[in-house]
């Protein structure tokens, strides 16, 4: 049996010494604390979905886990199903050719926004600015 004494070997030789592993370490930690911080803070922000039918305010509905779905019906033919959760919004279905507002997925940063422009009905989720990393950063 081998004496490691203050180091230890890895699987490739390389011996670490105790300082390697504080080094690690007061990397990691920092790192760490940092996400927990950033992600904490972003996900308490109030959002709030605004859904637009032909140019016109038609509802608002905040972000919440206990939300019916909206059904909106632009005529007698043609109808959206909009569909509200704690983490986004999405189309869930609509009978449009195109399918391009359902396809979209789930939204969920303020600002973005789901179009059905064959029934021209327009899903917009608003709310505080959200902090944290932004395009040019990420």
């Amino acid at each position: 049996m081998r004496d490691l004494g203050r180091y230890h070997t890895t699987e490739n030789g390389y011996k670490m010494k105790k300082a390697d592993i504080y080094i690690i370490i007061s990397i990691l930690i920092p790192a760490l604390i940092g996400a927990v911080i950033l992600y904490t803070t972003n996900t308490h922000k109030s959002k709030t979905v605004e859904i637009y039918v032909a140019g016109e305010l038609y509802s608002t509905h905040p972000l919440s886990p206990n939300q019916n779905d909206i059904i909106i019906h632009t005529t007698e033919n043609n109808y959206n199903i909009i569909r509200i959760e704690a983490d986004g919004v999405y189309m869930a279905e609509a009978n449009c050719r195109s399918q391009i507002c359902v396809l979209s997925g789930k939204h969920s940063h303020i600002g973005q926004m789901i179009a059905c422009l064959p029934h021209r009905v327009l899903v917009r989720l608003t709310g505080q600015a959200e902090g944290g990393i932004d395009a040019i950063a990420y």
